[in-house]
């Protein structure tokens, strides 16, 4: 890898999988564009087929294996071929790779989920989750990748990442930045704006109650995001006028459906699945609950708090870190059942209103994409 050159500089993101917009792909999106304004050279590694048609170049990686250790292995492999016979004067890590100069350890640290993760597994688990592939080979490259030498930063989106990575491994401490996620602040301006008259025809064409109270829970993988819990809680306070709407991808969808039944919930929860749009959902919203057991800095919580609503969420979700009272509420554990019902029955207590939506809207103006997008650039200079 070559010293930063004044002339035609170059800079290769390495990404898995590319095209679908999930808050990591949009992040790879802007950063890519924010790049290419500062007049560098932009290219891809991936296994995503793309076409050089653009400004961007695409160099597409031969994926191989069966199972998911081996494809991730496979991606890692091909990355340090290709690296060893090109030069760029940054190679941006996104994905797990043992070797880089940047890394936006977007997806947190794998060991400190697995740790957090065993007061949860059952007993078999608990035998078998260290030995399994999937975990050895995330570990092993999670390793290699924040100890390597060539590494000459680590852009974490939370403290909490940070924290952890100084915990499990060797890094020097001043190789760590904390730039917490961005969020279409800007753009988002004329949805909220119309969230008081649009709730109410969002609310008819969802099959919802405009005058009930609602939360939100958005999440893919239901179980991380601590829908259990969730509606543990919620049951302990079905006699309010309450209602939850639960966005997302789940596989096992039919499990938490009968957990939700079981608890007497069948008409205070609605399961709406994986969403192409969530403003519908942010504008009938008076809060997002997000008790997540590990998310390294979910983009919902700034999402849901641009577009004005109270946030309640557990401690173990780096977002956490940018709520206060006037715009949050922290659970310090998400095993604390009643702490959870405190922060839900608070949140009930203050009904969203224009005026204190646009408060709670104004208090992470600071998160701006473009904002995030020159720190983040700046540090890589």
């Amino acid at each position: 890898m070559s010293l930063n050159q004044p002339h035609n500089p170059s800079v290769c993101f390495l990404k898995r999988r590319i095209g679908k917009f999930g808050g990591l792909e949009k992040y790879a999106d802007r950063l890519s564009k924010a790049f290419l304004e500062r007049g560098y050279k932009v290219h891809f590694f991936t296994e995503t087929p793309m076409k050089n048609t653009g400004p961007i170049t695409y160099h597409v990686a031969k994926s191989s294996g069966i199972f998911g250790y081996q494809k991730i292995r496979s991606f890692d492999k091909s990355c340090s071929a290709f690296l060893k016979n090109n030069d760029f004067d940054i190679v941006f890590g996104l994905d797990r790779n043992s070797t880089q100069t940047h890394i936006r350890a977007g997806n947190g640290v794998h060991r400190a989920y697995m740790d957090i993760r065993q007061a949860l597994d059952s007993s078999f688990k608990k035998l078998t989750s260290p030995i399994n592939p999937l975990n050895r080979t995330i570990l092993d490259i999670e390793q290699k990748s924040f100890e390597h030498p060539d590494l000459r930063k680590i852009i974490c989106n939370s403290n909490m990442v940070k924290k952890q990575i100084l915990s499990y491994y060797d890094v020097n401490p001043d190789k760590i930045e904390v730039i917490h996620n961005g969020v279409e602040w800007s753009e988002m301006e004329q949805d909220f704006l119309n969230w008081p008259e649009k709730k109410w025809k969002n609310a008819s064409d969802l099959n919802l109650d405009p005058h009930t109270y609602h939360y939100l829970f958005v999440g893919n993988g239901y179980e991380r995001k601590g829908l259990t819990i969730l509606l543990h809680a919620m049951s302990l306070i079905r006699h309010l006028d309450i209602h939850l709407s639960v966005v997302g991808k789940e596989k096992k969808l039919g499990r938490f459906i009968r957990l939700a039944n079981s608890l007497g919930l069948g008409k205070k929860v609605t399961f709406f699945g994986e969403q192409s749009s969530l403003t519908p959902f942010y504008q009938i919203a008076d809060s997002l609950i997000i008790p997540s057991l590990y998310d390294p800095c979910a983009n919902v919580t700034m999402e849901a708090l641009a577009m004005g609503l109270f946030v309640i969420s557990s401690k173990t979700n780096g977002g956490h870190e940018i709520l206060t009272p006037e715009n949050g509420n922290v659970i310090p554990s998400m095993y604390d059942l009643e702490a959870i019902v405190e922060g839900l029955v608070n949140a009930f207590n203050t009904p969203k209103s224009f005026l204190l939506s646009k408060q709670i809207r104004d208090s992470v103006q600071y998160l701006d994409f473009s904002t995030r997008l020159n720190e983040t650039i700046n540090l890589c200079l």
